[in-house]
């Protein structure tokens, strides 16, 4: 078994939100059978503690140096390392495939638990459950599924019987399930495949368009990839990804 490793994508300008001053990773919110608000951020890493993850490389850009400090002071109390990878930003690649890319020297030789900051799941242990579970399976690829109204706006997936992912539908329509995919563990096998993805985006026209991890999921299921996903059980997912979807939390934080 290969050393874990958390891979943390916070390099985004959170355009969504309520101006680019505002770092929306840093904003306290309400999490559910907790007695007092974290940051947005800390929920990433406590699920990550809990499974038993104390080293994190986290992708950032020049304006969350504030980030940077706060994540400094929550992992350290936590007894975990994390490592900064600038990405820049400003340079006309736009998606989630390049955060990934450029930090893909410190994640090859690991297997790599990927948690979005400005997201938060419950419960908190259901990172080690999706170990366990990835394991088991011996897959390259592991999707962490949760329920919810909003598929539409989200990214749902269709499992088998077997746990097999069938198809993966970004932002559809007429989705396949209600649920959305949200915390990834990998193997090598398809950090090999976001770089070739990356390469060739870079070197033709489309560049100019946003890469899409849908796009990557897409390619791994068309080519008989191990692409496995886990309906997390009782399992709770808030994307905070525009101030409306902050302010609507907060407002039901007493229910």
């Amino acid at each position: 078994m290969r050393k874990i490793l958390g891979f943390i994508p916070a390099a985004g300008h959170g355009k969504r939100m309520m101006g680019e001053l505002l770092i929306k990773e840093l904003l306290p919110v309400f999490i559910p059978k907790r007695n007092a608000p974290l940051l947005l951020f800390e929920n990433s890493l406590i699920t990550m503690k809990q499974a038993g993850i104390n080293d994190v490389v986290c992708t950032i850009n020049e304006s969350k140096t504030d980030l940077m400090k706060y994540m400094n002071l929550f992992s350290s109390k936590q007894q975990m390392s994390i490592a900064y990878v600038h990405q820049d930003v400003n340079n006309g690649e736009y998606g989630l495939p390049y955060a990934i890319e450029k930090a893909s020297p410190f994640l090859y030789n690991h297997t790599v638990v990927m948690r979005f900051p400005d997201t938060i799941i419950m419960p908190e242990d259901c990172i080690q459950t999706l170990l366990e579970y990835h394991y088991k399976k011996n897959s390259s690829l592991t999707l962490g599924v949760f329920e919810t109204n909003h598929p539409k706006r989200l990214a749902p997936v269709d499992i088998s019987e077997q746990g097999k992912i069938l198809q993966i539908q970004d932002k559809p329509e007429k989705p396949c399930a209600k649920n959305t995919w949200n915390c990834v563990i990998w193997e090598d096998s398809f950090l090999d495949v976001v770089k070739d993805m990356v390469k060739y985006s870079r070197t033709t026209e489309r560049k100019k368009e946003e890469l899409l991890l849908y796009n990557v999921f897409y390619w791994c299921l068309q080519h008989d990839m191990s692409v496995y996903g886990m309906n997390i059980s009782n399992g709770v997912c808030i994307d905070i990804s525009s101030s409306k979807d902050f302010i609507k939390l907060w407002k039901n934080a007493r229910l």
